[in-house]
């Protein structure tokens, strides 16, 4: 449990509200425990822990395996051509 001092009052936060549901909101958290949503925020830091939003992602498809493959095939033959291939490409996650 998290332990954070309110208005000279002990408030406790079950970690489990932050991950069932999945998406609870901060504010919803703050509101049922009457305490600031700041307050929520501070007691998440305290943990490491970060407010994130939920992205949907792409999947791989079984119907995808085929041009997967052939991909990885054409990347491996551009390596036997030039083994600096891969030191001219520019890997990222994408995330930023």
């Amino acid at each position: 449990m998290w332990l954070e001092e309110v208005d000279h009052s002990r408030r406790y936060i079950p970690t489990t509200e932050f991950f069932y549901p999945p998406i609870i909101r901060i504010r919803a958290i703050a509101r049922s425990r009457n305490i600031s949503h700041t307050s929520v925020h501070k007691i998440l830091r305290s943990e490491n822990m970060r407010p994130y939003n939920v992205q949907k992602v792409q999947k791989l498809l079984p119907s995808d395996y085929a041009q997967l493959v052939e991909s990885c095939e054409n990347m491996m033959r551009m390596c036997e051509e030039d083994q600096t291939f891969f030191d001219s490409i520019l890997w990222t996650d994408g995330s930023n």
